[in-house]
C-alpha cells in the first residue's frame, strides 16, 4: 500500500491523529505504540484485530495525501488540492489532512466541506510560508486542532475556518490580507524559486479551475532581464537606476514560459515580437500586460505586481466562518477559560499536547537565566537534573541554586516557551 513511502512517517502521523497529542520520533515513538497498543481491556487478539484495522484505514488515507493512490469519490478537485497541499511540503500538517479523510469517509463533513477545509488550510500554509514565518509551532497546533474539531458540534469546515481566524498565538496565526499583500510586494519573491513557481502557476490556475496546468515545462522568467544594466535599452527604462536591484525579482517582473532560454536577455521589443513565446503571440493570463506594453519600466511592473498581489488574496483566501460558529468558538474558550484556568496542571498540559517532552522552559524572571526541560512523563527537569511536577516547585528551587534566594514565586508566570508565551498563557 505505502510503497516507497516511510513507514516511520505514517506510523508518526496516525499516532498524532489517534492520540491527538504531538509524538516524538524515534526510539521513543516505538515506545509510545507499544504502551498504546497493550493499553485495552479488550483480549489480544481483538485489540491487535481492531488496531491493524484501523492503521490500514488510516494507511489508504495517507497513500491518498502523498499521491500513490487517487484519493477517490470521484472528484479530481480532491485529488488537485491534495497535490497542492504536498508541493508545499508541510509534512507536519499531514495528520491533519488524515483527520479530514476519515472524517469525509466517516461522512461527518461533505465534499465540498472536505474541499473548502483543504483550501483553507493551503492558504494558511502559503500566506505564512510568504510572510516567512516559521513552522515550529505547528506540530502542537495540528493535534490541538484534532482534538477541538473532534469535539465541535457545528459544521465541521466552518469550525475549522474559525479555528484558524481565531487562532492568536505568534508561532500559529494566520498573516492578515495586509501582512500577506506587504510580503507579497517586497523586494525578493523570485527565491526560493519553486515557491515563486508555485506562486505564479497558482495566480495562472485561477483562471482555468476546469484545466489547471502543471508547468512542469516552465521556468521562471524576468520580463526585465536579471543583466538588463548591461543593456543600454533596458537602462534608458528606468529613471533610477539604482532601483534596479528592488525591480528585478519583484512580483510584477515576474512570469513564467517555456522559451527562457529563447527569450533571455533580449529587449523588450525582441522579447514581446519573437515569433515563438514571444509576449505578442504566447502570454498568460498573469501576464496580459506584456501584449499592449510598449515600455517595461518601474511603473508597468509596480502596477502588474499590484494586480497580481490583489489577486492572491483571491486565490489564498483568508478563511471566513458565520457569526454563529464564531460566537459558539468564543463562548467556548471564555467558558474552558473560566472553568479550566485553575483546574489545568503542568501534566495536563502535556497530555492535551499543548507541551511535548524536550520542550525547553526558560525564566523571563528578572536576574534569573534558569532553564529546564519537559521530561516524557510529564514532569519538569532542571540543569542539575532534579526534576519538580509544578512549575513554582521547580522555579523556586531553580532560583535557589542560581541566586541563593529561596522565595516562593508562581513558577506559571515566570516559565516562558519557545514563542515566549508563559506556562499561565498557555493553560
Amino acid at each position: 500500500m505505502l510503497g516507497n513511502l516511510s513507514f516511520d512517517a505514517f506510523l508518526h502521523d496516525w499516532m498524532v491523529v489517534t492520540l491527538k497529542k504531538p509524538v516524538l520520533k524515534g526510539h521513543a515513538m516505538y515506545a509510545e505504540f507499544k504502551r498504546f497498543a497493550a493499553d485495552s481491556p479488550s483480549s489480544r487478539m481483538e485489540r491487535v484485530r481492531n488496531l491493524l484495522e484501523n492503521m490500514l484505514e488510516y494507511a489508504k488515507y495517507y497513500a491518498a495525501i502523498k499521491g500513490v493512490v487517487a484519493a477517490g469519490g470521484g472528484d479530481m478537485n480532491v485529488d488537485q488540492r491534495l497535490d497542492l497541499i504536498q508541493k508545499l511540503d508541510s509534512t507536519v500538517t499531514d495528520p491533519l489532512v488524515m483527520y479530514m479523510f476519515a472524517i469525509w469517509r466517516h461522512h461527518r463533513i461533505s465534499n465540498d466541506g472536505l474541499l473548502r477545509m483543504l483550501a483553507d488550510l493551503e492558504s494558511y500554509l502559503f500566506r505564512r510560508m510568504v510572510c516567512s514565518v516559521s513552522s515550529n509551532g505547528l506540530n502542537k497546533l495540528v493535534p490541538s486542532l484534532i482534538v477541538r474539531l473532534d469535539s465541535a458540534e457545528d459544521d465541521l469546515a466552518e469550525t475549522f475556518a474559525a479555528l484558524l481566524i481565531t487562532e492568536t498565538a505568534k508561532a500559529t496565526r494566520m498573516p492578515t490580507d495586509s501582512e500577506f499583500r506587504q510580503a507579497l510586494l517586497g523586494e525578493n519573491l523570485y527565491r526560493p524559486a519553486w515557491r515563486c513557481k508555485y506562486l505564479l502557476a497558482g495566480l495562472e490556475n485561477y483562471n482555468h479551475p476546469k484545466d489547471p496546468r502543471s508547468f512542469s515545462e516552465c521556468t521562471i522568467e524576468h520580463i526585465m532581464p536579471q543583466n538588463a544594466m548591461a543593456h543600454a535599452e533596458w537602462r534608458n527604462m528606468l529613471a533610477d537606476l539604482d532601483r534596479f536591484p528592488l525591480l528585478v525579482n519583484s512580483l510584477g517582473n515576474l512570469t513564467l514560459t517555456a522559451y527562457n532560454s529563447e527569450l533571455s536577455d533580449g529587449t523588450f521589443e525582441q522579447k514581446k515580437n519573437r515569433a515563438v513565446g514571444g509576449y505578442d503571440n504566447e502570454y498568460l493570463s498573469i501576464s496580459v500586460e506584456l501584449h499592449d506594453a510598449s515600455r517595461w519600466n518601474e511603473q508597468a511592473i509596480a502596477q502588474r505586481g499590484t494586480r497580481l498581489a490583489d489577486l492572491a488574496l483571491q486565490v489564498w483566501a483568508r478563511p471566513t466562518a458565520g457569526n454563529e460558529v464564531m460566537q459558539t468558538l468564543r463562548n467556548r474558550n471564555v467558558n474552558q477559560g473560566e472553568r479550566e484556568q485553575n483546574a489545568v496542571d503542568f501534566a495536563d498540559l502535556c497530555k492535551r499536547g499543548v507541551l511535548a517532552a524536550g520542550d525547553v522552559l526558560e525564566s523571563c524572571y528578572a536576574g534569573v537565566t534558569a532553564a529546564a526541560t519537559v521530561t516524557e512523563d510529564h514532569r519538569i527537569r532542571l540543569a542539575n537534573g532534579e526534576i519538580f511536577d509544578s512549575p513554582s516547585g521547580a522555579f523556586r528551587r531553580a532560583r535557589m541554586l542560581e541566586t541563593g534566594e529561596d522565595k516562593q514565586v508562581n513558577g506559571w508566570t515566570v516559565w516562558k516557551v519557545a514563542d515566549g508565551r508563559t506556562l499561565n498563557e498557555l493553560r
